[in-house]
């Protein structure tokens, strides 16, 4: 389920079942409503992430926000542009610290 903006954006996406067995990273897609341009990424094997990192590649006008579930970025959110990545370690019991943007 995509969470969208007064302004027409996808704002978030909810996942209402989760599924089992992947052993590939499964496509995501967005379809209907009318709107263009909605990009995602799906990761597998991140049930364990304590020492862990995980590097985010962020799109154009994707925007990762800090506190929101267990993520926390250490310069606030930030919006990409096609060009920014964010690298982020894990830690506490499967809560993402961010270690690097660029």
């Amino acid at each position: 389920m995509a969470l969208v903006s007064n302004s027409g954006k996808v704002k978030a996406v909810v996942m209402t079942n989760r599924g089992a067995g992947y052993t590939s990273p499964p496509t995501v897609s967005f379809a209907a409503g009318g709107g263009t341009g909605a990009a995602g990424a799906s990761l597998v094997g991140l049930n364990n992430t304590d020492g862990n990192y995980l590097t985010v590649h962020l799109q154009s006008s994707a925007v990762l926000k800090s506190g929101t579930g267990n993520m926390f970025l250490a310069n606030g959110d930030i919006t990409g542009n096609g060009f920014n990545y964010v690298v982020l370690y894990g830690r506490n019991g499967g809560i993402w610290h961010e270690v690097s943007r660029t």
